[in-house]
Formats: structure tokens, C-alpha cells, sequence
């Protein structure tokens, strides 16, 4: 598999993440998790590199959340995975060529704080969503 080189820079207040590989993700709901890269002044290089952080904040046994992130420009997604059952990743394609993860967590079975992973696979290449749901 190969390596996926971008170099994150947040623009906090408009919650969008640009690529210098030229693409965007920008979060759809604000109000319901944080995105933000795990180190905005590194080149993120290899698959297994946490790219991007979408913080669920506090959650409640039980809670079933989504989250959808826009990405925009040259970026085409072919298909998504997660490291959990709990976490189930989806995508569709827009009319503009844009493409919406929707990116939903359900927490029956989690007691404490966890991280979950989210996978985009584009090509043979891939990088990780990290999820962090506090409890």
C-alpha cells in the first residue's frame, strides 16, 4: 500500500483542513465534533500516520453519532473501512465531484474513553481518521 504525503494547515474558525496535495475536508456538523490534524506543522508520510482528528468530545453509553466531512478538490475516494464495529464509515459522490464521508459511531459496548480509526482508501493509497470519544 502506498503512502499518502499531505501537509495539514487548519483554518479553525471555517473547520476546514487543506491538503497542500490540493484537496480540502471540511466538517458538515461543527456542532457535533471537532476536526483538527494531529500536528499541523508536519508532512504526515505513510499509510499508518493519524492524519486527521475528529474529536467526538463526551458521549454517553448508548449514543449513536454522525458526522459528515465534505472533500473537495483533487481527492476521489474509492472506498472506506474502520478498525471497529462500533464505527461504521460511508461515502457518496456529489453532483460537483465532491465526495461526503458520513462517519457514524455507536456507543453500546464503550465504557470509557476510546479511539477509534477510520480508513480512506484512494487508490492504493490510504490514511486514517482517528476518532477520540471521551467519556
Amino acid at each position: 500500500m502506498g503512502s499518502y504525503n499531505i501537509n495539514l494547515k487548519l483554518l479553525m474558525k471555517k473547520n476546514i483542513v487543506y491538503s497542500k496535495d490540493g484537496f480540502s475536508i471540511e466538517n458538515l456538523n461543527p456542532q457535533i465534533a471537532k476536526i483538527y490534524p494531529k500536528d499541523e506543522n508536519l508532512d504526515f508520510r505513510g499509510f499508518d500516520s493519524n492524519i486527521l482528528i475528529l474529536d467526538f468530545g463526551k458521549k454517553n453509553r448508548g449514543d449513536i453519532t454522525t458526522c459528515s466531512l465534505l472533500f473537495s478538490g483533487n481527492i476521489k475516494i474509492d472506498r472506506t473501512g474502520a478498525s471497529c464495529g462500533c464505527t461504521t464509515p460511508s461515502f457518496q459522490k456529489t453532483e460537483n465531484g465532491n465526495t461526503i464521508v458520513n462517519i457514524v459511531f455507536d456507543s453500546y459496548k464503550i465504557t470509557n474513553s476510546v479511539s477509534k480509526f477510520v480508513y480512506l482508501y484512494v487508490g492504493d493509497k490510504q490514511f486514517k481518521i482517528n476518532l477520540i470519544i471521551n467519556k
